[in-house]
């Protein structure tokens, strides 16, 4: 009986090191399978606030309007305009684009 209850333990531990292996595995390749990352998710603006950058509401406006003139000069002009209207933010003639509103 002992024996029979080793064996026991020993085909758990096997099929649990077997799923986790396989979950593992399953992880990796749904991870490696996603799409690129798009230039908005790369692009490093310089403008952005930081804590301590702006002293005053003025200065704050200023920084906003200098960040938005920089993620039209860096995203959305450098973006394509999709062949037919799509949900993207950063596409011009987007359904859901800032501009358009």
């Amino acid at each position: 009986m002992p024996r029979l209850l080793r064996h026991f333990g020993l085909f758990i531990a096997y099929g649990v090191l077997g799923a986790l292996i396989f979950a593992i595995t399953g992880a990796i390749l749904f991870l490696e399978n996603r799409p690129d990352l798009q230039l908005w998710h790369t692009v490093d603006l310089d403008a952005e606030y930081e804590a301590g950058r702006v002293e005053d509401f003025e200065a704050y406006l200023a920084l906003e309007a200098q960040l938005f003139a920089e993620l039209d000069e860096k995203v959305l002009d450098e973006v394509p305009e999709a062949p037919e209207p799509g949900i993207n933010r950063y596409d011009r003639s987007s359904l859901s684009s800032p501009l358009r509103w």
